[in-house]
């Protein structure tokens, strides 16, 4: 099973508008999780922390993996007193814990990053029979057309339809697929962020698209964001934006393993 290059392995930067214009996670989403103090979280590809210093407000046995170096030095960064022993370096297809010990399991952003199969294989592995994997969209409300022309012009690939789950399923015997965990479930949760032109300028520097991009590239979305928003929407360099958003939760609950038949 093989591992998606990291697009975010040499974000530079760009790190530190992840840190401050990239958004958090409505408390609403984090509700579901059902995360008290004693539970053993695990928030897989972390990023700068945004997902993972929430989680840890819930409960006192956070653990993150981010394989991106600039990633990790970043979340250090943002995070300070988050423990640096429970920050691992290591890619979602292949976590550094033991097998059963992750009551909830977290995917900000990062679940279409990975290897689908190797992942969901992992996934099975680390969570606990009656525990939780949770495969979080934080993304632009592209239902409104305004927002979907932005989203284009800032090439956000993270735009995630809430007809297509994450697939869960795991290679079992003789060919058959495994369900290790029920179907996901969708939560979704619509809400607004307020940013300034110039704060939508340095979200579009957090993309993929523009990280992985060259000078010339980086200029021409600059350009074209410059038009459509102080042009076209007419906003004013000091003015605000609403910016739509809606979150898509995929919640699943791992299933107790199966007993071979004449098994105990």
């Amino acid at each position: 099973m093989g591992m998606t290059p990291n697009p975010f392995a040499s974000v530079g930067a760009a790190a530190q508008a992840y840190i401050d214009v990239r958004p958090n996670y409505p408390e609403a989403v984090l509700d579901s999780l059902n995360i008290d103090r004693d539970s053993v979280v695990l928030d897989v590809g972390a990023g700068t922390g945004k997902l993972t210093a929430q989680l840890a407000e819930r409960s006192a046995h956070v653990w993150a993996v981010e394989p991106a170096a600039d990633m990790r030095a970043a979340f250090a960064k943002a995070l300070p007193d988050f423990p640096p022993e429970r920050l691992l370096a290591a890619p979602g297809e292949s976590l550094p814990v033991a097998d059963q010990s992750v009551d909830v399991l977290t995917y900000g952003q990062s679940w279409h990053w990975l290897d689908e199969r190797a992942a969901a294989a992992e996934a099975a592995r680390v969570v606990r029979p009656g525990g939780l994997v949770a495969v979080l969209y934080n993304q632009l409300d592209v239902r409104q057309a305004w927002v979907h022309r932005l989203s284009r012009i800032m090439r956000s690939g993270d735009v995630h339809r809430a007809d297509r789950p994450p697939d869960l399923r795991i290679p079992g015997h003789h060919g058959h697929m495994e369900r290790p965990f029920t179907q996901p479930e969708l939560l979704r949760t619509v809400w607004i962020d307020q940013l300034s032109p110039e704060q939508i300028y340095a979200l579009g520097t957090t993309r993929s698209s523009w990280i992985n991009n060259n000078d010339a590239g980086r200029a021409r979305m600059r350009k074209n964001l410059t038009w459509y928003l102080a042009e076209h929407l007419k906003v004013p360099g000091d003015g605000v934006v609403g910016l739509p958003y809606q979150v898509h939760a995929w919640i699943a609950r791992r299933q107790p393993a199966k007993t071979a038949p004449g098994g105990k």
